[in-house]
Formats: structure tokens, C-alpha cells, sequence
């Protein structure tokens, strides 16, 4: 029996309930963020194992240098190639050359594979001045490790026509790193690290805390 309505007395139409419908949540798109939290963590897995490789490398160095300076008590030559020969390979650097101070010049007493046009240039004339406006002469005035990104840039390639721009001529060096060799502060040499590539070296390349510390003890 139909319902009548007070006004008209029409009936009522019965009025059909929509059944509710909760809508279900989105679920969250995890499939980017698995595959970023992935890529992240590959590449610091990545990273630890290079800079373990590089420590690994550079205790090696290390070991060797001091086996060396052990074997050879009395010849200085052999632990000077292994410390430069160790320090051109860490850098990875083309060829590297260990200077001695000698007065107010450096000598060049070991060189690892230099150039030969370079070689017999200094197999002429041994001795580098320390002074001047060379990168090498800075090294001497400040003790400290002096790095150039593009030796063909610097200011010192355009004032000393002599030295740099022959240097760079014969060798073809572009970036260059020189460290100091002290004892008890005092500068008693360098060692000097080329790449014949525009390549500036990483601080860790350049830091040479291991190689300094081991020509320290032949010293």
C-alpha cells in the first residue's frame, strides 16, 4: 500500500538508497622509488670499493718503498725509482720526475717514463733553477703541493720561454702536480707528476701522504 502525501495525496515514489561506495586508496607507485633506492645503493656499494681499491693501492705503495729502503741502506737510487715509479701509477699520470735540492737547484735524480727528447735534456743539463716564476720554484718557495690544470695556460708557460714552454715542447705536458719532499720542514727535494692530458688530479691523488712519509724514512 502506497503512501500518500499530506498536500496533494499523489503517493510518494519510493525513493531508492544508492548503495555507498568507498573507494579503495590508490596504492602508492613504489616501483620508481625501489628502483632509485637501488640505483643509490649501487652506486655507494661502488664508491666504497674504489676508494678500498685506491687504499689497498696506496699501502702497497707503501710496503714496497719501505722494502726497498731496507734492501738498499747505501744506494739511494732504487727506492728513488720505486717512491716516483709508485707516485706516477697512484696519479695515474703519465711520467713523474724526483728532483733533489741541490743549492739553489733541483737535480733531477730519477725519472719514470719521461720522454726521451726530455731525458737527454737533462742528462745535458742535470740541474732546474728554484727560482724564477716556475711552478717548480713556487714548490720550493712555499713547501707546499702546487697543482696546475693546463701548464700551456699558466702564467709561468708565457714568462719563461726557456724553461716552461721547452718543457712542455718536449714532453707534451698539459696538468701537472708537484709535491714537496721535507725533512724536519725543510725542503730537501720534489717530486714532479705529469699527465699529457688536461685532467686536473683528485685531492686524494694529490694528498701523497703515503709516498712523502715513506721517502721520509730513507731520509
Amino acid at each position: 500500500m502506497r503512501r500518500r502525501s499530506r498536500a496533494g495525496g499523489k503517493p510518494i515514489k519510493a525513493r531508492r538508497r544508492k548503495a555507498a561506495t568507498l573507494s579503495r586508496p590508490s596504492a602508492p607507485k613504489v616501483g620508481g622509488r625501489r628502483k632509485t633506492s637501488s640505483t643509490d645503493a649501487n652506486t655507494k656499494i661502488a664508491l666504497l670499493k674504489r676508494e678500498r681499491d685506491e687504499a689497498l693501492e696506496q699501502q702497497k705503495a707503501t710496503a714496497e718503498v719501505l722494502r726497498v729502503i731496507s734492501a738498499s741502506p747505501g744506494d739511494l737510487k732504487p727506492a728513488f725509482a720505486v717512491i716516483l715509479e709508485n707516485a706516477t701509477r697512484l696519479c695515474q699520470a703519465n711520467f713523474g720526475v724526483l728532483f733533489l735540492c741541490e743549492g739553489d737547484a733541483y737535480r733531477a735524480v730519477a725519472m719514470h717514463n719521461a720522454p726521451s727528447a726530455y731525458v737527454d735534456a737533462r742528462q745535458r743539463e742535470p740541474l732546474v733553477s728554484m727560482t724564477g716564476t716556475t711552478v717548480i720554484a713556487e714548490v720550493a718557495r712555499t713547501k707546499r703541493t702546487i697543482q696546475t690544470a693546463d701548464m700551456a695556460k699558466d702564467p709561468a708557460y708565457k714568462k719563461n720561454p726557456q724553461y716552461t714552454q721547452l718543457f712542455v715542447r718536449l714532453t707534451g705536458a698539459r696538468s701537472f702536480v708537484g709535491v714537496p719532499m721535507l725533512k724536519n720542514s725543510e725542503l730537501i727535494g720534489l717530486i714532479g707528476i705529469y699527465r699529457k692530458e688536461v685532467r686536473p688530479f683528485t685531492d686524494k691523488q694529490i694528498g701523497g701522504r703515503e709516498l712523502r712519509r715513506a721517502s721520509r724514512h730513507r731520509h
